[in-house]
């Protein structure tokens, strides 16, 4: 074996693409260190999404800056959840109590490797679906089957679906999120409209309060406001936000403090994102067997005009 067969050989191989309904634009698969990428470029926007936790990482517009921040610091490892873009939660939300203290916070849908399942592309949009199974590495800490399925679609909006297949003979129950990292120039200046002027002070302690609005961001917080189905960010050119299943809308940034207690942020980095995650938070879904479920994020500007 020649030297570069040997360094071919340490790099493990990409994953296939299914590529029959693909008609316009460019897709392929890349590592990024340990951790295989989806990236699609469209005539109407371009998207990276990880294929460990099917995170979708960026989503731009053509003409757009990108609507999604990823820590400079973040870990693609393999192993370590990849802090920004988009995180799915699931099948819970949070520290899981109920499961143990090993089990991984905000559930392990995140965690794992999910398959590229179809790709279609026409002249105005491109959808990415991916699945996730049940398997013996998700029995330990829910032990039932099921499918999830993301269907991403990108176009000069985005739209993302999380669906929940109960695939088990028997009823479980989830909450779970949709952890979404929006980018802006600078948190100071950034106000989120269209949110009551009541929430939950936090997602452990559910204490009510009474805020501002529009809501701004001036310190550590995670606040648990009820889901309006539509309400915008106020950032740079700002963004409409639409969901419809979830009970709730989380707002976190963890400011200067919390920036410095994680190793994947860099300690200015809290100035430059807000995290609004349509989550299924206050009251778990409970599905039946052969019964399923859905979770979606709209996301675009409000006029149809480029700008960057």
């Amino acid at each position: 074996m020649n030297e570069t067969e040997c360094v071919a050989s340490l790099v493990p191989p990409v994953s296939s693409l299914p590529l029959d309904d693909w008609r316009f634009g460019r897709c392929q698969i890349n590592y990024r260190d340990s951790v295989e990428v989806l990236e699609i470029e469209h005539p109407q926007a371009r998207c990276e999404i990880a294929l460990m936790g099917a995170q979708l990482l960026s989503y731009q517009p053509s003409g757009r800056a990108d609507y999604f921040w990823l820590s400079e610091q973040a870990k693609f490892d393999g192993v370590t959840a990849i802090r920004g873009g988009v995180p799915i939660c699931w099948p819970w939300f949070g520290k899981a109590n109920k499961v143990g203290s090993q089990a991984p916070s905000h559930g392990f849908a995140r965690l794992m490797k999910w398959d590229v399942a179809r790709l279609i592309s026409d002249e105005n949009s491109a959808v990415i679906e991916l699945t996730l199974d049940d398997s013996s590495a998700t029995w330990e800490w829910f032990p039932y089957r099921f499918q999830l399925q993301l269907k991403v679609t990108i176009g000069a909006s985005l739209k993302m679906e999380l669906v929940i297949h109960n695939r088990d003979a028997h009823v479980f129950e989830f909450t779970g999120a949709l952890h979404s990292y929006f980018r802006v120039s600078d948190i100071a200046d950034s106000r989120v409209h269209g949110l009551s002027n009541q929430c939950l002070n936090s997602v452990s302690e559910g204490v009510p309060i009474r805020v501002d609005r529009p809501f701004r961001v001036e310190k550590a917080l995670d606040h648990v406001f009820e889901n309006p189905r539509q309400f915008s960010l106020e950032c740079d050119d700002g963004l409409t936000i639409h969901s419809h299943n979830a009970d709730s809308i989380v707002v976190w940034n963890p400011w200067l403090e919390g920036a410095q207690s994680m190793n994947d942020m860099g300690d200015s980095e809290f100035r430059t994102m807000i995290c609004l995650e349509p989550a299924i938070f206050k009251n778990a879904v409970t599905l039946a067997p052969n019964q399923s479920f859905s979770l979606d994020m709209t996301v675009s500007h409000p006029s149809g005009e480029t700008h960057i």
